[in-house]
């Protein structure tokens, strides 16, 4: 435990243990094998206290007592080696002891009495006195005296002690409860004086509560009003009395404490739902471990605070610094009002800022938060002198992040003063919607990042998608450009037909030989450029593959050995592969080479009969020169067509895949509406039945009408016409409606930019002629643009949540409900509901007085799961909350720190808190004590 820490925390405990002198001790016995004469009985208790502790502190018990019958001789040595042991901090452990006994009363009742740890021996040998337990234990002899029966009944032990000043409040009194057990007082006939037993707990021998039977653990409950109608705070013991100590810490209880007094245990007795485990306790996965401030002008921390990872209060009266605290704690983690928030809903932003902008020195004023995530410690540090990023330091390593980022790295929720009663009617439902599906905040953001993500490729298909169709319009001119030239060479041509035969021939063959040129040049080129790109390919991954093979490297793991061996077999083929590709090239490149060397030659021969036969045609030189600039005409564009056809290619599944990424689009919003459907249902159990929620069937379409509001602008097309489109996408699945509607809006994209609409009809639209008169479809297919295309793509539906308060037998709107019902039931999400640290300045503002009690409960349940740090004036939450942690603040100073169980901090609360006497007297009254 950090030895700064104040309040209270859980410890392992075990209070019923025994040393040497027990006449029920077994095993060798350290006083009666001493072989060595010369050593001393002091010494071989004094050893026999030192394994004691080296125990304790092996099996985890922090907390132990020794509790022999009707005497504490081995008490003293143990506390004796623990203070030397302490003394040092190289030696120092952490275990705590409560000296102690084991008492049998007159009515053969038996019961634990555990002392302060602080409690001298003069005092310790009063209480035995008082109980008129013999005088001379004989401490010299190996065994304990003799048990007999006490002079008092169970129930009078207290009075007869509490009557002595000196030993009043120091000592707690826990009666026998074991069923069934030796001399337990939950016996047959006992029932009466059971109900009366003025004692806020007993112990169990070597049993846990859920071990026991359902009667008999019902009457420990409170559950059975003819033994008692309150719950008793029970705690589970080894009742270990054997020389190797095997049952030490068997049976331990965890019990919550803030140091080691009967006081300390009294009170977690009175709050045993919030303060007693019998298994090991479970630390949230986030919590805040200590803040620091320094270069304040007001509420300097210039020593970490450590506060409790459970519920920590901050109190005090007006302008002591509770909300500034809370402030510090948010600006570290990048939450204060200067990072988020609105002042239209948040009544107290404005203020929050300037906490921040006067409390803080511009130049030196720095908060650094030490957190605990997953285990690890991180340092949070941020400085006025550059709020824009924050320090984080983990393990030694320091990296600087935005407060944006810490948001995001560290969930914290955090509610300033009144925020939770002040939010607006669509602002209070917009939040509990977004608190009912918190659980899922982490795949909500994994969504809505999935959807901003496919958002952007589908712009960038689009984008593909129209390169496509308007190179296909291109496409089309160039192709006819090329009839047309066709046309011209031939009808040219024919008005050569009187040339000779072979004259003819040769001038046929040119645009054979042209084209066929051009093809083995384009072969020749992209042959070179695969074969290079794959090459280049296998061998920058057989680099990376054989990194792995390095000797050094390899794992000795048989696992790894073996995926070596295949690995590297895989590396040999694949590099026999490279190879069996390098040497298939230069093949290929030889039996090229033979062919081009033969087509150049048969090339040049064509050429310089070509230059021939045009040389002996003067008369004809008019039409040759024509013929020769069509055909080169004619070459040009089929490059041309072969560039714009292999560009076509390219981008044709550009629209297959924009129609694929539109499923994914609806596949995440239907993944929403499903995980919203999942926390509505929760509602009710995170409001403790105060009001539940229900998915409307109609979902929230806002985005969908924006968005054919935009499509539709400045087309003429009436309200009611949209709507009705708008009705008929909403039928049934609007989601996935939606995307039928937007292929009708990419065809008639698509229609317009291929130029299609000046040859072909206008494609069928069963959505849109349905819905739209043909005038205004007219005009909309005319004014269709990317910018309004992409805007509709990107609308979503969201679902809408219906919320219901429960007002008695009835149910209202939740924007019907009053301020303080909303904000009671945003507390009760909040506390319900597991996750980060939970930060609220005075939740009780304007809170019913009837519902304390509720939020009370919730605080001890929450406290459970996540870490609370409230600032409040409500003394009733402090103290039946069971506050691990009170920080008490006055003018902008720490005041006090501590738990509920030292008596400073009672007298703190009692003072300075409205109600403070009362909601102790409250708390003792609610168990009858």
């Amino acid at each position: 435990m950090n030895e700064m820490y104040k309040g209270a925390d859980y410890r392992k405990t075990d209070l019923q243990l025994h040393s040497p002198r027990d006449r029920g001790w077994k095993g060798s016995h350290p006083e009666l094998k001493q072989a060595d004469k010369e050593t001393n009985l002091d010494q071989i208790r004094r050893k026999w206290a030192n394994d004691f502790i080296d125990n304790c502190v092996e099996k985890g018990v922090q907390l132990a007592s020794l509790t022999d019958h009707h005497e504490g001789i081995y008490c003293w040595y143990v506390i004796e080696e623990l203070k030397k042991r302490n003394s040092s901090i190289e030696s120092s452990v952490d275990l705590w002891f409560m000296p102690g006994m084991e008492l049998t009363c007159k009515d053969s009742a038996q019961a634990l009495i555990l002392f302060d740890s602080g409690l001298n021996k003069a005092l310790f040998e009063k209480a035995r006195n008082l109980l008129r337990l013999p005088t001379n234990c004989v401490e010299d002899n190996h065994q304990g005296i003799e048990v007999s029966l006490l002079d008092f009944n169970v129930d009078e032990v207290q009075g007869v002690l509490e009557n002595d000043l000196e030993l009043q409040g120091k000592f707690i009194i826990l009666p026998n409860v074991t069923p069934k057990g030796h001399k337990t007082v939950l016996r047959e006939g006992f029932h009466k004086r059971f109900k009366e037993l003025p004692y806020v707990g007993g112990y169990l021998d070597a049993i846990y509560p859920d071990q026991l039977n359902d009667g008999d653990r019902r009457i420990l409950e409170g559950q059975i009003p003819d033994w008692t109608s309150e719950k008793r705070g029970i705690i589970t013991t080894s009742d270990a009395r054997s020389a190797d100590f095997s049952a030490l810490g068997q049976f331990a209880t965890w019990v919550k404490l803030a140091e080691p007094t009967a006081e300390s245990l009294r009170q977690a007795m009175l709050a045993a739902d919030s303060r007693i485990l019998y298994v090991d306790p479970e630390t949230p996965s986030l919590f805040v471990q200590s803040i620091s401030v320094s270069g304040a002008e007001f509420l300097s921390l210039d020593e970490p605070v450590n506060v409790s990872h459970q519920f920590t209060s901050i109190i005090g009266g007006r302008g002591s610094g509770k909300s500034t605290l809370l402030e510090f704690i948010r600006y570290a983690i990048g939450q204060s009002a200067i990072d988020t928030g609105d002042s239209t809903w948040d009544p107290t932003h404005e203020r929050r800022k300037n906490i921040i902008k006067y409390a803080l020195s511009e130049s030196t004023g720095t908060v650094e938060l030490t957190i605990k995530k997953d285990g690890a410690e991180i340092i949070l540090r941020r400085s006025r002198s550059s709020q824009d990023r924050i320090t984080m330091r983990v393990q030694g390593e320091e990296q600087v992040i935005s407060p944006g980022d810490a948001r995001k790295l560290f969930a914290f929720q955090a509610y300033s003063q009144g925020e939770l009663s002040h939010l607006g009617d669509d602002r209070a439902e917009n939040r509990l919607f977004d608190l009912i599906t918190d659980p899922q905040r982490e795949i909500i953001s994994q969504i809505g990042k999935r959807q901003q993500s496919i958002i952007g490729e589908l712009r960038e298909l689009l984008d593909q998608a129209i390169k496509g169709w308007q190179f296909e319009r291109e496409h089309r001119k160039l192709r006819a450009q090329l009839m047309t030239l066709q046309a011209g060479i031939e009808n040219t041509s024919q008005k050569l037909h009187s040339l000779p035969a072979g004259t003819q021939a040769i001038l046929d063959d040119n645009s054979i030989v042209k084209s066929t040129n051009r093809w083995l040049e384009q072969v020749i080129d992209k042959h070179q450029t695969y074969t290079e790109t794959l090459s280049t390919y296998l061998q920058e991954n057989l680099s990376e593959l054989e990194s792995f093979l390095i000797a050094d490297k390899v794992p000795t793991a048989n696992e790894s050995q073996q995926m070596a061996a295949i690995l590297r077999q895989s590396v040999e083929e694949t590099g026999d592969l490279l190879r069996t590709i390098s040497a298939k090239n230069q093949e290929f490149e030889q039996q090229q080479t033979e062919i081009i060397i033969g087509w150049n030659k048969k090339k040049q021969e064509h050429e310089i009969a070509y230059n021939n036969a045009l040389s002996q045609l003067s008369q004809h030189k008019a039409d040759l020169d024509h013929l020769k600039k069509l055909e080169s005409d004619k070459e040009i564009i089929e490059v041309q067509i072969n560039d714009i056809y292999e560009r076509i290619e390219t981008l044709k599944p550009s629209l297959a895949s924009l129609k694929e990424k539109g499923g994914h689009f609806i596949a995440t919003q239907h993944e929403l509406r499903r995980i919203s459907s999942n926390g509505v249902q929760n509602l009710a159990s995170l409001t403790d039945n105060l009001a539940r929620a229900e998915l409307y069937e109609k979902d929230d379409l806002s985005e969908l009408w924006d968005s054919l509001n935009s499509l539709f602008a400045g087309s003429g097309v009436r309200t009611e016409r949209l709507e009705k489109l708008l009705d008929k996408i909403s039928s049934a699945d609007p989601i996935a409606n939606w995307w039928k509607f937007l292929d009708e809006v990419l065809s008639i994209f698509r229609w317009n930019t291929t130029g299609l609409r000046e040859t072909e009809k206008r494609p069928s639209l069963s959505i849109l002629d349905s819905t739209i008169d043909p005038g205004g479809l007219d005009r909309f297919c005319e004014r269709l643009d990317v910018d309004r295309v992409n805007k509709a793509m990107k609308a979503a539906v969201k679902p809408r949540v219906r919320l219901l308060q429960k007002r008695g037998g009835t149910e209202i709107e939740f924007n019907q409900a009053s301020q303080g019902e909303k904000a009671t039931i945003l507390l009760n999400v909040l506390m319900r509901q597991e996750g980060g640290p939970l930060l609220i300045d005075q939740p009780e503002e304007d809170l019913d007085n009837r519902i304390i009690g509720d939020i009370v409960t919730a605080t001890r349940q929450a406290k459970a799961k996540k870490q609370l740090i409230f600032a409040t004036h409500n003394a009733n939450l402090v103290v039946n909350g069971d506050a691990e942690l009170v920080l008490d603040l006055a003018a902008g100073k720490l005041n006090q720190i501590g738990a509920i169980d030292l008596e400073d901090m009672r007298t703190s609360i009692t003072d300075t808190m409205e109600g403070g006497k009362q909601a102790f007297e409250l708390r003792r009254r609610k168990y009858n004590f």
